[in-house]
């Protein structure tokens, strides 16, 4: 007595996984092409497509990575400029008083 059966679906299943292929393959030979170059140029496109995306994905992140470190750099000198300009207007605001008070 066998410990599982197989229900219904599960058969059916298992055929269209064999049926289908096998049609296909029938059914280009019947009308005069080659499935498996089919399936080959099928296969080969979309490795290709895979590599390309993959390298493309590449090159944008180091160009983002190229842009954002410029950025940093850009806020970091903005920041230095930012902070001299604060030191001058607070040496002015010093120079203002004393001269107001010298009066």
């Amino acid at each position: 007595m066998p410990k599982y059966k197989t229900t219904g679906c599960f058969k059916f299943l298992i055929f269209l996984i064999l049926a289908i292929p096998v049609a296909f393959l029938a059914s280009s030979y019947f009308h005069g092409e080659d499935p498996l170059a089919y399936v080959k140029d099928k296969i080969s496109e979309v490795s290709s497509t895979t590599e390309s995306s993959s390298s493309s994905n590449t090159a944008e992140l180091n160009d983002a990575e190229v842009e954002i470190n410029s950025l940093r750099n850009t806020i970091r000198d903005l920041q230095r400029e930012n902070e001299n300009l604060s030191r001058l207007l607070d040496e002015k605001q010093k120079e203002i008083n004393s001269l107001k008070t010298g009066n």
